[in-house]
């Protein structure tokens, strides 16, 4: 899919009432997913951190990302569905956060006007069909030693759950657009240091938080 094709097809995903929320308990990718929150345990971040969500929809780590930040630091969630992040802006306006700031951009072509501590692109990198720009976005982004998170989409590798690949590759693309065949792995390593590594949800979602030498 083209990037004007996939915006459009999140915009009109996030004017189905319940949408998100039905997608994200489905695919264990709520709020409070453990995915989430181990990679952004893992970003290091405190009451002083700035940290960029890139491709952030609805705003599904503002929480964890806000506890890690304290009430402090700086978040900038960029997107570039208007109709999602009309919901990310809800969730920011509901809560009363002060130091929370959205962009509505494509992931591939956005610069940052200053250097971040880190960044994270959730459930998201493999749909981006810009892929490689956007990820050269986040490494332009953060700052030498920031770190960089992801939570990802890949085709499993585990006893049984492999089996069921066929299948996972005919729902992933028509519904939701996600390219399986990306080497985001290598394509971080050749410019960053792994810090850590895991594959969860049968294989299916990988985990990844690296540091940007």
């Amino acid at each position: 899919m083209d990037n004007p094709t996939v915006r459009k097809m999140y915009d009109r995903f996030s004017s189905i009432p319940w949408f998100w929320e039905i997608d994200a308990w489905t695919c264990r990718a709520t709020a409070s997913s453990p995915y989430r929150a181990s990679v952004i345990d893992r970003l290091e971040l405190d009451s002083t951190s700035r940290v960029l969500d890139l491709a952030c929809g609805t705003g599904l780590n503002f929480d964890l990302l806000q506890r890690s930040l304290e009430g402090g630091g700086q978040l900038v969630g960029v997107d570039h569905s208007a109709k999602t992040l009309a919901l990310a802006r809800r969730k920011v306006d509901q809560r009363g956060w002060r130091n929370v700031e959205l962009v509505e951009a494509d992931a591939a072509t956005w610069s940052a006007e200053a250097a971040f501590d880190a960044a994270l692109c959730t459930f998201a990198i493999e749909i981006i069909p810009p892929w490689q720009e956007a990820l050269a976005t986040m490494f332009e982004a953060v700052k030498p030693g920031g770190r960089l998170g992801f939570v990802g989409f890949r085709l499993s590798q585990a006893k049984g759950f492999a089996l069921l690949n066929p299948l996972w590759r005919a729902m992933s693309v028509p519904f939701g657009g996600v390219d399986l065949d990306r080497d985001v792995r290598g394509f971080v390593g050749e410019r960053c240091e792994e810090t850590f590594y895991e594959e969860v949800y049968g294989g299916f979602y990988y985990l990844l938080v690296a540091t940007r030498r």
